[in-house]
């Protein structure tokens, strides 16, 4: 009887090893499954064959390069609404000069030499400000992101002494 339970141990033993080596090849194969089966899980954190995985801090890194995607994503559009405005007041002023030269001391070529309610050179300026203000929190982002990364290679290295 005591063979079978020693037998039936070592064949505990493999299989539980096995199965921990499977994990391992998968973590190191398709991570992203991986991950996302043990969030869907519930598991949080865990210790695999002296490998550590925390899947807060990643998940914090990964809504971290989305808001910077996000970021850039927004300051191509500022960039590209006030090369619009700037066609935009380009195209009118050659219209008002036109309708000037055409129709001179003429009601329409009055109501076409009036600038804007709101001068575009505003709306640039506040543009440039909020594409500074954009860059900058990308920058805070992208500082907590590589923040993130070491405190995840910290927690690996202190795991493997």
């Amino acid at each position: 009887m005591s063979g079978f339970v020693d037998n039936a141990k070592g064949l505990i033993s493999i299989v539980r090893d096995g199965l921990i080596t499977l994990i391992l090849i998968f973590l190191l194969a398709v991570p992203s499954f991986v991950n996302d089966r043990l969030k869907g899980a519930g598991f949080v954190k865990a210790s695999i064959a002296g490998f550590d995985w925390q899947a807060t801090v990643e998940d914090n890194t990964e809504k971290l390069q989305g808001a910077a995607a996000t970021i850039a994503s927004l300051q191509d559009q500022v960039a590209k609404t006030q090369a619009a405005l700037k066609t935009s007041e380009d195209a009118r002023q050659k219209l008002a000069s036109q309708v000037t030269v055409a129709m001179p001391d003429s009601p329409i070529a009055d109501a076409a030499a009036q600038p804007p309610p709101i001068a575009t050179t505003q709306i640039v300026k506040q543009n440039d400000s909020v594409v500074k203000e954009s860059s900058i929190r990308a920058d805070v982002l992208r500082q907590q992101i590589q923040v993130n990364n070491s405190l995840l290679a910290r927690i690996g290295a202190a795991q493997r002494q």
